[in-house]
């Protein structure tokens, strides 16, 4: 029962976070001792490093409030995680320390939530959201510096009564002006939307070398996200992983 809770594990999550981990823990404790009786507040670092905090935090004879908490805080280019676990059975703190220690102090990121009014995308922990380069078509950018991806997302409003097999013939026709078309094939998200994934090869060089691209138009309803990829053309395979991601695509 969250209401009545003796032990508590807790995830937050924060987006273009602008603070260093360090710096978010500072501010957490300046918060949490605006809140309590500070004189009955101990805190203390366990460790840290540029990317991280492990911590501590305990209240003891303020009753009901009693607690101790192990956190961690891990900063990634500009998201940040806040993990707690807490506990309010005091005697147990001792025999909890190590377990909950080595729990946060292992604890990695691996994936990450983009969420806008729209939709959702669960992305690698490696993919980075960039500014936008194409105005208000392309409402969202993200880049993979590993596998050099770069995969671009716009939102078309309307279909204009057009149904989803046409926009895509109208796509594969329109490469033969800018691209040489590879294949095409069905692919389904987790949540049951069908999209077509187009694989081609552009004429022109992106950034000095040789590509391979792929367009995805998903439609729900009356509008088409439209997604498209560019990778090297030697790392063809970082395709698998983009169409890895438009799979975890869920309408809000």
């Amino acid at each position: 029962n969250v209401n009545n809770w003796t032990e508590l594990v807790t995830t937050q999550y924060f987006m273009n976070a602008p603070d260093s981990a360090e710096q978010f823990y500072h501010r957490f404790i300046k918060l949490l001792k605006e809140g309590v009786d500070a004189s009955k507040l101990k805190t203390r670092i366990i460790s840290k490093d540029a990317d991280s905090v492990l911590a501590e935090w305990s209240l003891q004879g303020t009753g009901n409030n009693d607690q101790h908490e192990w956190i961690r805080i891990i900063k990634q280019d500009d998201r940040l995680v806040f993990l707690h676990y807490v506990t309010k059975n005091l005697g147990d703190v001792e025999k909890k320390r190590p377990v909950w220690e080595d729990i946060l102090k292992k604890a990695a990121v691996s994936q990450w939530i983009y969420s806008n009014s729209n939709y959702t995308l669960v992305l690698p922990s490696k993919w980075k959201l960039v500014q936008a380069p194409m105005g208000d078509l392309v409402k969202e950018a993200f880049e993979d510096d590993d596998d050099k991806i770069a995969l671009q997302a716009a939102e078309i409003a309307n279909l204009n009564g057009r149904k989803a097999g046409e926009l895509v013939k109208e796509a594969s026709s329109d490469l033969n002006l800018w691209g040489e078309f590879d294949r095409q094939e069905k692919i389904k998200t987790e949540k049951g939307l069908e999209f077509d994934l187009i694989v081609y090869k552009p004429r022109l060089k992106f950034r000095d070398y040789e590509t391979v691209s792929m367009m995805a138009p998903i439609v729900s309803g009356d509008k088409v996200y439209l997604f498209v990829a560019t990778v090297p053309s030697d790392r063809s395979a970082a395709i698998d992983k983009v169409v890895e991601v438009l799979k975890t695509f869920t309408i809000k």
